[in-house]
């Protein structure tokens, strides 16, 4: 039997300097859920916890079991108003 790989997608903004300007990804399965669960999306970020010092965004919600899911993730250079327009479009046009 073989297995499939599933795919992540994932996309990059322009680079400035070699360094990543922001970063969303969400693996395959996620489009699906979304697509199941995505009556209610809950999108909460931390405050440079990582090694990168970059803003780490999540979207979640809940299945009909009551577990939580993944949706998509991100990484932001910073909190402007114009790097959380992009993570909304981005998020919501490949959805």
């Amino acid at each position: 039997m073989q297995k499939k790989i599933a795919l992540t997608f994932s996309i990059l903004t322009h680079w400035m300097k070699k360094e990543g300007e922001h970063i969303y990804w969400s693996p395959a399965p996620c489009f699906d859920w979304y697509q199941r669960y995505g009556d209610v999306v809950v999108f909460d970020t931390t405050y440079k916890v990582n090694s990168y010092e970059m803003p780490f965004g999540i979207f979640v919600g809940i299945h009909n079991h009551g577990k939580t899911i993944l949706f998509g993730c991100a990484l932001l250079r910073n909190e402007t108003i114009a790097a959380f327009c992009w993570l909304m479009q981005v998020t919501f046009k490949f959805t």
